[in-house]
């Protein structure tokens, strides 16, 4: 069995190996096997919470590869603590639409303490202690970057920085209960597919 690919092997075989193969699929090479590792993650949530701390840790050093599979194991396994925080707020700015869209959702899902959690992460302790609903302050943080210029790689970090704060926004707004006609004219410069995708996979009005 040790020889095996992952695509070989029953969900019982995954979980007698104490889901290893799925860890080994998920830090190695092999495309395909990472697909196929991710649809296991979907398929047995609860078993891999023995993997949390590879999904943490490749969600942070992996890519945008690694921060896909934390957030499809996050969204079917239903939870949240304060140590998803950073990962999340580096898919929060995710190129890939649909893992940036999944991550505001989950976001949503978990607020007011997963909001509360990544804003510490982005600007601190003091975010908790900022003046205002967190609505209110994450749009003025949000209008703060919009006005910052300087060298390239500043403004590179701020870019980052304004997709993370919008969409931790985003998420603010969906727990609030506005709707994504209301949204989309508070958020102009964000993705249409971004709004379409929660529309229709996490069900938003």
């Amino acid at each position: 069995m040790a020889d095996m690919r992952i695509s070989e092997l029953s969900d019982q075989d995954i979980i007698a190996w104490g889901m290893r193969p799925v860890d080994e699929a998920l830090r190695g090479d092999s495309l395909s096997d990472f697909v196929m590792a991710i649809e296991i993650l979907k398929r047995l949530p609860e078993e891999a919470d023995a993997l949390e701390d590879t999904l943490v840790e490749i969600a942070l050093t992996k890519g945008s590869r690694g921060r896909e599979a934390f957030v499809a194991w996050l969204g079917y396994r239903g939870i949240w603590k304060c140590g998803f925080a950073e990962p999340i707020s580096e898919a929060l700015c995710d190129p890939q639409t649909l893992v940036r869209a999944d991550a505001i959702g989950l976001v949503a899902k978990w607020a007011p303490k997963s909001v509360s959690d990544i804003g510490q992460v982005l600007f601190g302790a003091s975010f908790g202690r900022s003046s205002g609903t967190p609505t209110v302050v994450l749009s003025r943080k949000l209008d703060e970057t919009k006005r910052k210029s300087g060298a390239e790689g500043w403004i590179l970090r701020e870019m980052k920085t304004k997709r993370q704060v919008r969409g931790l926004l985003f998420a603010q707004l969906l727990a609030n209960g506005e709707k994504m006609s209301g949204i989309r004219s508070h958020l102009i410069e964000e993705d249409s597919l971004v709004f379409a995708h929660l529309h229709y996979y996490h069900g938003y009005p």
